[in-house]
């Protein structure tokens, strides 16, 4: 009996077409952009987009293993080497210059304490909470910062602010999205991401695109979208004291990013040496 037929674990993806793709979408990082990108690509139907909401249904055998060439989520690494099937997709993913996407990550965040309907279960109850905290704090103030950040870390359930990026890239920790981090975890994500099929950023979206249609042998039009824009703006990214305050929430997101942008020429190959 083959090791396959030994795997107790469910099903979850059963990839189709000969290189199917998992877009592991890191929040603020133009991800909404990539989705609709990746429609056109393989047409909408082939696009299973934030499987992270159906994962729990599929872990519990409520629905069959997903069928698609290319499947889209906010789900750490970690957790995606877990699901049987998951083997078989080449993972792709977008990073962003770590400030930027603090700042973007925070106005997001606004929105909820401004009226938007918060996400379903515990994670949705500390978004709100965290929202109510950014709406509060005197982005102008070095001991308002401060206390943001305190608050911020206190909460269960959200590490979204805190290098995010690496967490999300750390695979083998299954505590990587809440425990602390060091210089180890961001050795562990730099190898990770360097085994990808391809990495694009933000600031490049068009490039993005192109890359990636080449590596899958593929055609479709190059069209950058900027969707899911941020509709309140309480963090500005001239705001020098909050950066300042806020790099702790940055250093290890910026050591990935540098890594990235000298691993990988604009094609997303890996740099030679």
């Amino acid at each position: 009996m083959g090791a396959e037929a030994c795997d107790a674990r469910p099903l979850i993806f059963a990839p189709e077409g000969a290189r199917p793709i998992f877009f592991l979408h890191i929040p603020k990082t133009s991800g909404s952009s990539t989705n609709a990108f990746l429609r056109a690509l393989y047409g909408k139907g082939a696009v299973v987009e934030h499987v992270e909401y159906q994962l729990p249904d599929l872990l519990a055998g409520r629905r069959v293993a997903i069928r698609a060439p290319c499947v889209s989520g906010h789900v750490p690494l970690w957790a995606w080497r877990l699901y049987r099937g998951a083997e078989h997709y080449a993972c792709v993913t977008i990073l962003r210059d770590p400030w930027a996407r603090l700042v973007s990550h925070v106005n997001w965040v606004a929105k909820y304490a401004a009226g938007a309907k918060l996400p379903p279960g515990a994670g949705g109850v500390a978004l709100g909470r965290v929202a109510a905290l950014v709406e509060a704090t005197d982005f102008e103030s070095v001991a308002g910062l401060r206390k943001l950040m305190i608050a911020v870390k206190a909460e269960p359930n959200f590490a979204s602010f805190d290098n995010y990026q690496v967490r999300m890239l750390r695979a083998w920790r299954m505590d990587a999205m809440e425990g602390r981090l060091g210089d180890a975890d961001l050795s562990v994500a730099e190898a990770e991401l360097a085994s990808f099929l391809h990495v694009g950023f933000c600031e490049d979206q068009a490039a993005f695109q192109a890359d990636l249609m080449s590596k899958l042998g593929k055609r479709a039009e190059v069209t950058p979208i900027r969707a899911n824009r941020a509709s309140v703006h309480r963090l500005r990214a001239d705001n020098l004291l909050a950066r300042e305050v806020f790099a702790p929430w940055l250093e290890l997101d910026q050591g990935l990013y540098g890594f990235a942008r000298g691993r990988f020429r604009r094609d997303g190959a890996p740099a030679a040496g």
